[in-house]
């Protein structure tokens, strides 16, 4: 028995003296070799925030694509939109006049209508392409060609006969065509601006969890 006792007693000693055998390897890792833990605890803390830093870098990427496209896209809507009013209502005063300023100030802004509409055309060529943009080019299409037979009518000193055409039921009709083309293209891109923000913000929300999870 006291044989068993012996051996329990050097056994215990011997696991001891590992323990400090170990320790003391450890601490002299961490002291005398304090560049390596350094590197070490560096590239740990950098696998634990990679995925973080992923995800912040795809959030970054997302709402420079939502301000470099999307926004401008919605910016060009808008332009289209005011001077499409401005070249209707420059074809009306000119029939309405017969002042022929109003025909010159028409094609100074329809310049500049056909730039917006290329650039449209270059940021969403999907969208311009679609059937509701097919839709829309017919009914501009018809409304120019509309717009420039009332130009024609006031060279020729009848004015009466241009409002006619301007005044119009198929003038009428295909501006209404134009104007739920151009609301729906408009929804469309605030739909897909939405959707980026939305997704943006998601984003967001799974890196600040990471965040505080690390």
């Amino acid at each position: 028995m006291l044989r068993n006792i012996f051996k329990g007693s050097v056994s215990e000693g011997k696991k001891s003296k590992e323990l400090n055998i170990y320790a003391n390897k450890f601490y002299r890792f961490v002291t005398q070799r304090p560049s390596r833990t350094i590197k070490t605890t560096a590239v740990l803390t950098a696998l634990l925030f990679l995925p973080q830093i992923i995800l912040t870098w795809r959030a970054y990427k997302r709402f420079q694509h939502i301000i470099t496209s999307e926004l401008q896209l919605q910016k060009l809507s808008d332009d289209f939109t005011y001077l499409d009013e401005v070249l209707t209502m420059s074809a009306l005063m000119n029939a309405t006049t017969g002042n022929r300023t109003w025909e010159k100030r028409y094609r100074e802004f329809e310049k500049e209508l056909d730039i917006v509409v290329k650039k449209s055309n270059q940021l969403a060529p999907e969208l311009y392409s679609s059937e509701i943009g097919k839709k829309n080019d017919a009914a501009i299409k018809k409304l120019v060609e509309l717009e420039y037979q009332s130009f024609e009518l006031v060279k020729s000193g009848k004015e009466e006969a241009a409002q006619k055409i301007l005044l119009g039921k198929e003038y009428k009709s295909e501006k209404e065509k134009h104007t739920n083309a151009v609301t729906q293209i408009n929804n469309t891109i605030n739909a897909q601006i939405n959707n980026k923000n939305s997704k943006y913000r998601h984003q967001l929300l799974i890196t600040r969890s990471l965040a505080i999870l690390s």
